[in-house]
């Protein structure tokens, strides 16, 4: 993982705006491929700006929001000043998970995240970590830029790449991929999309 230095809290700058816009564009496919509803009990990884895990309350979810760095944990404060409230704000690692217990969420989300590790062998040890996080029918959604050239960033040109390297894990049953254009933010930006179910098809 890189050096906290490279993160800069105070850029990450986000509004209840932005979580309505997470909620519009990519909520719908989590609702039909990925089983998501309200009163779910709902992961957040690496939250930086806070708008997921604002958005996944805002849909009525039982939300958690987890970085490793305390000043990020505060600019998702300060971005939501009243709506944080609605969260469980939790200082813990995307590795470990120290302060979840084993088979108790119902979904895992993590953006922009998992291609920071560079170490394929620790990708795997973090995603098996995850799958014992959640219950026996939980949904883990994992996004990654698109083409990304970040020289200390795992690249993945498409959906099929990020399905192959998970399906080699034998973690999780089945996977659904697919390819978003960001429409806040950084227009023209493509995110993958795999959302990993922990039980069989049904």
């Amino acid at each position: 993982m890189s050096e906290e230095h490279r993160w800069k809290p105070d850029e990450y700058i986000a509004s209840w705006e932005h979580s309505a816009g997470v909620i519009s564009q990519f909520f719908p496919i989590l609702v039909e491929h990925g089983n998501l509803k309200a009163g779910q009990k709902v992961l957040d990884l690496g939250c930086a700006s806070g708008k997921w895990a604002i958005a996944f309350a805002m849909f009525g979810c039982d939300t958690v929001a987890i970085d490793y760095m305390p000043e990020m944990l505060d600019r998702v404060r300060l971005n939501f000043p009243v709506l944080h409230r609605a969260l469980w704000i939790i200082e813990d690692d995307a590795r470990t998970l120290n302060t979840m217990p084993d088979h108790m969420l119902d979904m895992i989300e993590s953006e922009g995240l998992y291609e920071h590790f560079l170490d394929i062998k620790e990708r795997k040890k973090m995603v098996i970590n995850w799958f014992w996080k959640l219950n026996h029918t939980g949904v883990c959604v994992i996004m990654v830029p698109q083409n990304n050239d970040a020289d200390d960033e795992v690249k993945f040109e498409t959906q099929e790449d990020l399905v192959k390297e998970l399906q080699t894990f034998n973690v999780f049953k089945r996977i659904f991929a697919t390819t978003f254009t960001r429409k806040n933010g950084d227009e023209g930006v493509g995110i993958i999309m795999a959302i990993c179910h922990k039980d069989k098809p049904q």
